[in-house]
């Protein structure tokens, strides 16, 4: 053991007949003590193979300057507990910070650099320095000028098959199943409008066709049919209702939701139409959203103010980030869980600041004559 001698209690502290009811603090580390000589910290052994460390191999020297038993079993101990601390440490970062790094990269990936091709693989993308989620498919419905690259306002199939490559590289989806895509869509509303003869034989389409064309693609942005009677409410079909000018909506509520269905539904327009992209999207967002939550609504025509109701559906993902975001109760709460967490690195801190002015200051036996070490 370490002797009460002159040369350890200038270092550690001699504690006063007054000082021995003093409680320990956590950590090993007394309060500190007051003497003739100013504030002294005491440290006290710990039932960790670090302290066992610390204490044992001074000792050990001092009995013995080769290698002791002792000195072996605290050098392995020390070794075992770091070697296990470690694998903890790679198994937990292999779970929760890789792991979270990767579903980020599912949601949003990195912004390829200049002359590499979008890898996809990410549910969001940047594009032109805008952040957006939409299936890749959808994406072009607001790329005109990139689709019609002679500007004469026609988007034609000599035109897309030229610019397929750079397309497909930028917005990781064939832009010529696109290109028939929207052919498609038009054929399927041949009843409401007039088509020009190029369009219905898929060499031609016009910039106004491909307006009229890019409202039901944009639709099938909103993923499955639950969010219908979110549209309603958020006023998306109150000009069409209103006006009457939209004969694929219709002019009653019924019909709107007969057309945003159609179009939405397991197995509507959408998904029977659309690239294989647009499922693997629908199916990775259904993912991100998580769990389901329905809410009653009632929707008033805009002309008639006749009413219905309805199922609104919102999403666990979306109340969460919400929450986080609004809710002042989770903001106390997260301020005090980081002060408590950053209240005790604060005390650590001091206890291992003063466990290594120890480590350095501790006075070597060679200085002093007699046993002031033994």
């Amino acid at each position: 053991m370490i002797s009460a001698s002159s040369a350890v209690g200038g270092f550690l502290g001699r504690s006063k007949s007054g000082d021995q009811g003093r409680t320990t603090a956590p950590g090993g580390m007394s309060s500190h003590l007051e003497d003739e000589d100013g504030p002294k910290a005491k440290i006290t052994p710990l039932e960790n193979v670090y302290s066992y460390y610390m204490f044992v191999m001074p000792i050990e020297s001092q009995k013995s300057p080769g290698l002791t038993w002792n000195k072996g079993m605290a050098c392995c101990l020390v070794f075992l507990t770091l070697l296990l601390q470690s694998i903890l440490l790679f198994a937990i970062h292999q779970q929760v910070v890789a792991g979270d790094a990767k579903w980020r990269n599912t949601i949003m990936g990195s912004v390829p650099e200049p002359g590499q091709c979008n890898k996809g693989g990410s549910l969001c993308t940047m594009v032109n320095g805008t952040f957006t989620c939409a299936p890749p498919s959808v994406q072009l419905t607001g790329r005109w000028e990139e689709l019609d690259t002679n500007g004469d306002g026609i988007w034609t199939r000599q035109e897309v098959e030229a610019a397929k490559e750079s397309l497909q590289c930028k917005y990781v989806v064939n832009p010529v199943e696109v290109f028939d895509v929207f052919v498609q869509f038009l054929l399927k509303r041949e009843k409401v409008i007039w088509l020009h003869p190029e369009l219905k034989a898929g060499r031609e389409i016009r910039k106004a066709y491909f307006t009229y064309a890019s409202g039901d693609l944009i639709m099938c942005g909103y993923r499955n049919a639950a969010m219908c009677p979110n549209l309603l409410t958020r006023g998306i079909f109150n000009a069409p209702l209103r006006y009457g000018t939209a004969p694929r909506v219709g002019k009653t509520i019924n019909s709107a939701l007969e057309y945003c269905y159609g179009l939405l539904e397991s197995g509507g327009t959408c998904e029977r139409t659309l690239p294989s992209t647009y499922s693997v999207w629908r199916k990775s967002s259904s993912d991100q959203c998580l769990g389901e939550t329905y809410d009653k609504a009632v929707y008033a025509h805009p002309l008639n103010n006749r009413t219905k109701s309805m199922l609104t559906v919102d999403y666990q993902a979306r109340e969460d980030y919400a929450m986080a975001a609004k809710s002042k109760l989770f903001l106390v709460y997260k301020t005090i869980i980081i002060g408590m967490f950053l209240l005790g690195m604060f005390f650590e801190l001091k206890d291992i600041v003063t466990v290594f002015t120890w480590v350095f200051k501790y006075p070597s036996s060679e200085r002093f004559s007699g046993d002031a070490v033994r």
